[in-house]
């Protein structure tokens, strides 16, 4: 996978989900890192129409990794980002009394994360 830095993408149409949508929300604070304000053109809370736009050259995106598994790459350029981290939450919610799986699943996903991150954090 290519990589690029953030100086190159100050001046590309992006194509984002609409203010307050997750992705958004990350390429908006990815961009304050970097200094620079996306210029969003088109909107979809849909990676899919996302990867459509992008193949038929209307602009760029942040996309999740897991995203492009299906993905036609004859069509589309991915590069990583260079020097910045995009950050994902996620969130566990359960019943009260959690079963034994779901104290299992917690834990494992704990220990996941903290090997990801490296700070302990999750």
């Amino acid at each position: 996978m290519r990589r690029t830095g953030p100086n190159r993408l100050t001046d590309e149409t992006w194509i984002s989900g609409a203010p307050g949508i997750p992705n958004r929300v990350c390429l908006q604070h990815l961009a304050h890192q970097a200094k620079f304000e996306p210029r969003v053109a088109y909107e979809s809370a849909d990676y899919h129409v996302i990867l459509a736009l992008v193949a038929a050259g209307l602009g760029i995106a942040l996309v999740p990794e897991s995203v492009l598994a299906d993905t036609d790459r004859s069509r589309v350029a991915v590069c990583a980002l260079r020097g910045l981290a995009p950050v994902r939450e996620t969130a566990v919610v359960h019943r009260r009394r959690p079963t034994v799986l779901v104290r299992e699943l917690t834990a494992f996903l704990r220990t996941a994360a903290d090997a990801v991150s490296g700070d302990g954090r999750s």
